[in-house]
């Protein structure tokens, strides 16, 4: 039996060759989904990481905010740059 995206012997083997199909869209858009989620929490790191580093270095220079503020800076860094694999791994997707 033809499917449309493959042939299957049986009907047990048509419906699972229907679920693969559909396992593989959905994949191809948590891509999207993915790279504008990890967007989105690099900016957000990044603004909270400026607002701890400034009122830990501008009020009694306190370690702990400095500190945090380099942690949430560096998480941001992270997630900015997964965000760009993913745009690349979308792209390869979506081009083979």
């Amino acid at each position: 039996m033809d499917t449309g995206v493959g042939l299957a012997c049986t009907v047990a083997c048509e419906v699972q060759v229907k679920r693969l199909q559909a396992m593989i869209e959905r994949t191809q858009k948590v891509y999207v989904f993915g790279a504008r989620t990890h967007t989105r929490n690099a900016i957000w790191l990044f603004v909270l990481a400026v607002f701890m580093l400034t009122f830990g270095w501008i009020g009694d220079r306190n370690a702990y905010l400095i500190g945090v503020g380099l942690v949430m800076l560096l998480g941001s860094v992270f997630s900015w740059l997964n965000s760009r694999r993913l745009t690349k791994l979308n792209a390869e997707v979506r081009r083979g």
